[in-house]
């Protein structure tokens, strides 16, 4: 898992076509510098849905925690 990431992209048309999914989010989260303990919202492909950019929170937390969000 990296530590630190980059997100400047905010073309919807220029994020789909680059990994040939459809966006479901309304609004592209942007980022010059931001790490998992900030916990932001970050556009994910999963392995269920690899057609698809979603949203997610994006974290670092030990692999037992259940709940991200009172972490």
């Amino acid at each position: 898992m990296c530590y630190h990431i980059k997100q400047t992209q905010s073309d919807k048309n220029y994020i789909e076509s680059s990994f040939h999914a459809d966006l479901k989010m309304n609004t592209i989260p942007t980022y010059y510098h931001t790490n998992g303990f900030a916990k932001p919202l970050m556009m994910m492909i999963t392995e269920k849905e690899p057609n698809l950019i979603q949203s997610g929170i994006w974290s670092v937390a030990p692999p037992k925690c259940q709940n991200i969000e009172k972490y």
